[in-house]
């Protein structure tokens, strides 16, 4: 959802190295994410403080870098850029800030459901289909545990953090 998201607001007037400091970031330090580190580890080992500081270093180290791309606009397709530019020039047409701000919400959220959906489906499916048994085991061995947690994002193309619920 964060994709979606960023290119709707470098479509409203975010640079490029702005965009790309929040789509690294925000998989990393959002309250979720937050919530369940600690969940997970608690603040004894100070993972995470170290999770979430690290977090903004990266991304604003990902950001700075691609500031000093001398035209940061060029990492943008030519559609894109072209749809840019028209989006700018519709909001300075079309009415208030409400209407704007309505418009912008009903476009983020058309663009983001389908993630949402696939996702929750993938959710229902291994909470339904997976025996506890089976959850149970991958989450008490220490190994099977890590090993569920780098392949589930992978193959489902998500943030390492959804698949904490094997912990």
């Amino acid at each position: 959802g964060n994709v979606p998201l960023s290119r709707g607001l470098i479509m409203r007037g975010l640079t490029v190295p702005e965009a790309m400091t929040f789509l690294v970031a925000a998989p990393i330090v959002n309250p979720v994410t937050i919530i369940t580190t600690y969940q997970a580890f608690g603040f004894d080992d100070g993972i995470l403080v170290a999770r979430v500081l690290g977090g903004f270093a990266i991304a604003n180290l990902a950001g700075w870098l691609f500031s000093r791309h001398p035209r940061p606009d060029a990492l943008l397709t030519r559609s894109f850029s072209a749809a840019c530019s028209r989006a700018r020039d519709h909001d300075h047409e079309h009415g208030g800030r409400w209407r704007r701000s309505v418009e912008t919400f009903a476009a983020e959220l058309t663009s983001m459901l389908p993630a949402l959906l696939v996702g929750s489906a993938i959710a229902g499916i291994i909470q339904v289909g997976v025996s506890r048994d089976v959850l149970v085991t991958l989450g008490s061995n220490p190994a099977l545990s890590r090993f569920v947690l780098l392949l589930l994002p992978c193959v489902t193309a998500a943030c390492s953090t959804d698949a904490l619920f094997f912990v």
